[in-house]
């Protein structure tokens, strides 16, 4: 999956501090603590891995290139990310951002 960001800081709240993903640290170049290829972040998932390519540029921009539709994760310990996901809360504040518990099993999370 490929999603352009043009906010490298909460796209990094987003993704590694929210929904508990890892940086692919293979090749890249180390700015602030977070690896970035070609201005590139890769992000894995488990055996799947996002590419966030740290632009303005995209159909409309980054602010409406977002996903359609829903992606579905697999978590061992939804406890874990509840308590990840409030921790995210006041960073992005003001973004389009927003979770919620729909049954003891399922979260719902915007991005």
């Amino acid at each position: 999956v490929n999603i352009n960001s043009d906010s490298p800081i909460e796209a990094c709240t987003f993704y590694l501090d929210g929904m508990g993903f890892v940086q692919d640290p293979r090749q890249g170049a180390l700015v602030d603590g977070k690896v970035y290829i070609n201005n590139v972040m890769w992000l894995t998932a488990g055996i799947n891995q996002l590419h966030i390519p740290i632009t303005s540029r995209g159909c409309s921009g980054a602010e409406r290139n977002v996903l359609r539709g829903i992606i579905g994760l697999a978590y061992e310990d939804i406890e874990g990310l509840c308590s990840r996901l409030e921790s995210i809360e006041t960073a992005l504040a003001g973004t389009q951002f927003r979770w919620s518990m729909r049954d003891e099993s399922t979260v719902d999370i915007c991005g």
